[in-house]
């Protein structure tokens, strides 16, 4: 287990040893948005400066301005962030975010608290862990390709309204 801690990996850790400290639902989360050039990586970071701790209603205006701070903080890193929204099953909470290759745990968690960000979300072959920190320690969510939603794009009314 050292090993994995030292490559930067997450270990899975199981709720009886230590309860995840966030919002049970990250658990639920599904993802969609459109995937890089190249398709979707095995391994990334997936951060999202929507509802911070200290606005947990902030308007939408207000969190597109936090991403596209956190999309140039991303840039001015050496990152190229690719948009991928996280949402609840029934898409009805919604939270648009940057995924982002080659960071380590310890830059992810930077720049989670620097968002005031509860968790983030670390892919590590294609397996999705929410971390809190860059101990390696993190819990298990699932597969990326089994948490992929199609996007959600205007279907039009089947009542003939517009």
């Amino acid at each position: 287990m050292d090993n994995l801690t030292l490559q930067g990996s997450v270990m899975d850790v199981t709720a009886n040893e230590y309860p995840f400290p966030g919002n049970p639902h990250y658990f639920d989360t599904v993802f969609y948005g459109e995937p890089p050039a190249g398709g979707w990586p095995l391994n990334f970071a997936l951060i999202t400066a929507s509802c911070p701790r200290h606005n947990r209603h902030a308007t939408d205006e207000q969190n597109a301005r936090a991403n596209a701070k956190l999309r140039d903080a991303l840039q001015a890193h050496g990152f190229r962030p690719f948009q991928v929204t996280g949402a609840s099953p029934d898409f009805s909470h919604r939270e648009e975010g940057w995924g982002f290759t080659g960071a380590t745990l310890e830059i992810a968690t930077k720049l989670c608290v620097e968002f005031d960000q509860d968790a983030y979300f670390w892919v590590e072959d294609g397996e999705i862990f929410l971390a809190t920190e860059a101990s390696g320690r993190g819990w298990r969510v699932g597969f990326w390709d089994e948490r992929l939603a199609p996007a959600l794009t205007p279907r039009p009314a089947t009542d003939g309204t517009k």
